[in-house]
């Protein structure tokens, strides 16, 4: 199984050919990863050097999401039936590209992670330490997942989104090392985080349409949302079903090699 390490060079070397290249998506998927990839050798051990260099990251692609905008309100909006384009009916005007002090800001936060990386200790592969790693990602994404039942707004539910999407990525990470179950567990998260984005997105559209778009596209809106939210908690369901000391025990079982209970 290649080290947490290995795994933050190669996604390191990918968010800089997508910067190169100007792609808006690609290195916003990229520093996702490299995120998760972080939050994972926090829990394992690396502490407070690997949260400094992910708030930073995060900080950086911030600005990207705005580049991102015009092609979640298209897709969004057209899913909805809207076959004018969006950009006619929004309140604010959304801006295409990247602004080259953002491309700088992005370039400067992966050059300062790959100096990081390469001063941190050996980050560990042991499958003990990996594993306690895991379930305590787990169960921060299962909190998150059980405050959006209890306030369903959009904070919450984008928290629980980001969370799962920790959780998405660690699984992905580990993958080689339990492939069956951690690719099944790296499925499901993606499944939840992929209904939560699309969530999000009515959200960020909702947000830039104008009052007499929304009136329009509002009933078609709370539609979609509510189907999306009977599907969202419906695969929660099955993604979160073991409490986090169930799920760390089970972990710990397939660790050992032994069958899930």
């Amino acid at each position: 199984m290649p080290s947490i390490r290995q795994q933050l060079r190669a996604e390191l070397g990918r968010a800089r050919r997508e910067l190169l290249a100007g792609q808006v998506h690609g290195f916003r998927k990229s520093a996702k990863r490299l995120r998760a990839l972080l939050r994972l050798a926090e829990e394992a051990g690396v502490g407070g050097s690997a949260r400094r260099a992910r708030l930073e990251l995060r900080d950086a692609a911030r600005s990207f999401a705005r580049a991102r905008d015009r092609e979640v309100l298209t897709q969004t909006a057209r899913g909805l039936g809207r076959t004018a384009a969006p950009c006619r009916v929004l309140k604010v005007r959304v801006r295409a590209g990247i602004r080259l002090q953002d491309r700088r800001t992005a370039e400067r936060a992966v050059e300062r992670l790959a100096r990081r990386v390469e001063r941190w200790p050996e980050l560990p592969v042991r499958k003990p330490t990996l594993a306690r790693a895991l379930a305590r990602i787990y169960r921060r994404a299962r909190k998150a997942e059980q405050r959006a039942r209890q306030d369903a707004r959009p904070p919450s539910l984008h928290e629980w989104r980001k969370r799962t999407r920790d959780l998405r990525h660690a699984a992905e990470a580990l993958r080689e090392g339990w492939p069956g179950w951690m690719a099944a567990l790296e499925d499901q998260a993606h499944e939840v985080e992929e209904l939560l984005g699309k969530d999000h997105d009515l959200v960020v559209l909702e947000e830039a349409l104008s009052r007499k778009a929304l009136k329009d596209l509002g009933p078609r809106m709370d539609s979609r949302r509510r189907q999306l939210r009977r599907s969202i908690f419906r695969e929660a369901d099955r993604l979160f079903s073991e409490g986090p000391g169930a799920f760390q025990a089970q972990v710990a079982r397939i660790w050992k090699g032994l069958p899930r209970s």
